[in-house]
């Protein structure tokens, strides 16, 4: 089968439309859609010192890879920096983080790393093995991590973070919302740039589908760590990940569609109240405190009770 931009052999299927594509072209046309999100959306401005977040990870390995590669082609005049954060999740972070500093060998970029233990004084492990129950830990993990980068991201005096959320984790957040019938954070996802801090939040892959991703990655031989999160199968994602799969394979480009309908479902039911910032640590916040720091107190707790 011919490639539908350059006529040439096609090896790849543009999960995101159905196209066919060369390697070559598949390349440009995943890069292209990556620069496309940063100008409509203005994600960034010249001069601005962008910390990525990044995991070792399939999704931060191409994020680093194209927002270095967009940078030097089309002279955005970035200062790219890293920052990772280290759960302390043995025998999983500690793989992860080795292809973190790969990757900053790679790419010759500053590297912040902050760990749970010196934030928040406990390790994940430390706080799972206080539950009496096999609760979930994913939902706390994450409102710490996003707490952490953060931080991390202060550190390196850094004017906006961004993150290698793709479509599907919007569409997998869109889905849990309806599930929880959250309202107010319906559409927070769908959106390519947060606010709410001092420093916002960029997703430059938001509308680049999974499939997409993992390609890319394995195309271009990038250097990841790809086992999954030693907690990944107690996360309640994993509900709405098998529900877009499931439909993946019979309907094309199925995270883009879940995601436009969260935009629209979000407008209509649009109250208007935004996310303030928070008393204590000034993230993000609904209320006056956050949910990190009232995560971090609840564990300090069972720490004192344990």
């Amino acid at each position: 089968m011919p490639c539908a931009i350059c006529n040439g052999k096609a090896a790849i299927k543009y999960a995101s439309d159905g196209r066919l594509l060369c390697k070559p072209c598949f390349f440009q046309t995943f890069e292209d859609a990556v620069l496309h999100t940063i100008e409509a959306d203005s994600l960034f401005t010249p001069g601005q010192r962008v910390a990525i977040g990044v995991s070792g990870g399939k999704d931060s390995s191409v994020l680093t890879h194209v927002l270095f590669v967009l940078n030097e082609r089309h002279s955005l005049g970035l200062d790219l920096h890293m920052v990772a954060i280290d759960e302390g999740i043995r025998g999983y972070r500690d793989d992860s983080l080795a292809c973190v500093y790969r990757m900053q060998e790679r790419y010759s970029l500053p590297l912040v790393v902050k760990s749970f233990k010196g934030l928040f004084g406990a390790s994940l492990d430390d706080m799972d093995a206080r539950r009496t129950t096999e609760t979930p830990l994913c939902s706390e993990c994450g409102v710490l991590r996003r707490n952490a980068l953060l931080v991390g991201s202060r550190e390196a005096q850094a004017d906006i973070m961004a993150l290698g959320h793709n479509a599907d984790d919007a569409a997998e957040a869109v889905i849990l919302n309806l599930m929880r019938a959250d309202t107010a954070r319906l559409g927070r996802g769908t959106k390519a740039l947060t606010g709410g801090a001092d420093i916002p939040r960029a997703k430059p892959m938001h509308r680049c589908t999974q499939r997409d991703i993992v390609m890319y990655a394995h195309l271009q031989r990038l250097d990841y760590f790809a086992t999954e999160c030693t907690y990944a199968p107690r996360a309640l994602r994993n509900v709405p990940r098998a529900i877009l799969g499931a439909a993946g394979g019979v309907i094309q480009g199925v995270p883009l569609k879940v995601m436009q309908v969260g935009e629209v479902l979000s407008r209509r039911l649009d109250t208007g109240t935004r996310p303030g910032l928070c008393e204590r640590c000034g993230g993000m916040a609904s209320g006056r405190v956050c949910q990190a720091c009232l995560v971090v107190e609840a564990e300090g707790k069972r720490a004192r009770e344990g």
